[in-house]
């Protein structure tokens, strides 16, 4: 059986949304990092896909931004980032960028916003933020189960939003 076979078979285990056909489409792990951050809020109150399986490709999965461990982080700036286990995730934004990240787990999250950029951080489980926000940038902060804000400081005219 294939890795997007398994996929699809723990997809409809799940009862996954009406989309579950189009975990099919998965044939690299491109696709797989697509699908996974196109329904990340399914992906990570469902532990979907699993543990053992993005574990197999944790290395590969950096460079799209799924973050499985403190020792990983991609070598080039994304747009979007998922944090599980225990990952670190450090995002530093500037110059009208967007950036989204999201963590679960026991993952830490420091993210650094200036120059009119705006992160948006949710966090689950025992996820933990750091926020620095700087010039007209904003930092949107959502908080499910006991993630926390350990920091948040704003300068200048930035503004960090927190809803828990």
């Amino acid at each position: 059986m294939t890795l997007y076979d398994q996929i699809y078979k723990q997809a409809k285990a799940l009862q996954a949304c009406t989309d579950v056909e189009k975990v099919r489409a998965c044939h690299s792990i491109a696709d797989l990092a697509k699908m996974y951050f196109n329904y990340i809020d399914f992906c990570l109150e469902n532990n979907f896909p699993s543990s053992k399986i993005l574990e197999q490709h944790r290395h590969e999965l950096i460079n799209y931004g799924i973050i499985q461990s403190a020792a990983d982080m991609p070598s080039v700036d994304l747009c979007r980032y998922a944090g599980l286990n225990d990952a670190h995730i450090i995002v530093q934004s500037h110059g009208k960028q967007i950036v989204s990240v999201y963590a679960k787990d026991k993952s830490f999250v420091s993210v650094s916003a200036s120059d009119r950029s705006i992160i948006s951080v949710r966090l689950w489980g025992n996820a933990v933020v750091k926020a620095n926000a700087f010039g007209d940038s904003r930092i949107i902060i959502r908080l499910y189960d006991k993630a926390e804000v350990i920091t948040a400081d704003k300068y200048n005219e930035a503004k960090i939003i927190i809803v828990k």
